[in-house]
């Protein structure tokens, strides 16, 4: 079973991805993917690293923006264009939030 993935941004408005309760600051980014640092990688000396698929998202967000599809419909068709691969890896539509 997934974890749900949140979305959001830093008090000083940089992205910030919630998962499994903790928190990953965007590192940097590639024309594919987004990587983030574990937000106490200074403090606590933390290496754990995750990425998420840019263009992914990116489709999701322009077609829910420029179309009058439902949220089901734009998340099937975006999912469908995905290799298998990554299709395997995402949670389950019952964890889509709205944002």
């Amino acid at each position: 079973m997934s974890t749900p993935v949140e979305f959001t941004t830093t008090t000083k408005g940089r992205p910030l991805t919630i998962l499994d309760g903790y928190l990953y600051t965007q590192d940097c980014r590639t024309d594919t993917k987004t990587y983030w640092r574990c937000k106490n990688h200074k403090t606590y000396n933390c290496h754990y690293r995750i990425h998420t698929l840019r263009k992914f998202r990116e489709d999701v967000t322009d077609r829910a923006k420029y179309t009058h599809e439902t949220t089901d419909t734009v998340l099937s068709q975006c999912i469908s264009k995905l290799p298998d691969s990554a299709r395997i890896r995402l949670p389950p539509l019952d964890y889509v939030k709205r944002t």
